[in-house]
């Protein structure tokens, strides 16, 4: 289920992106992957953490830095 909401969120995300809210595209994205990271681990595969580990760090540090755009 959690893996659904992850999904979900990265559409979301990736919708904002073409509209006038784009600056919540970071934000939003940096929490889709935080949540498929630990949907990554729940289920055992150590490629999608590390990917999802990675992108969540860098979206992070971006969001942390207000480089929303």
């Amino acid at each position: 289920m959690i893996g659904w909401i992850g999904l979900g969120l990265l559409m979301i995300a990736y919708f904002v992106l073409v509209t006038r809210w784009h600056k919540l595209f970071i934000p939003i994205d940096a929490l889709a992957s935080f949540i498929l990271t630990i949907h990554a681990v729940m289920i055992g595969d150590v490629v999608f953490t590390i990917v999802n580990g990675w992108i969540t760090i860098i979206l992070s540090i971006k969001w942390y830095k207000n480089e929303l755009f």
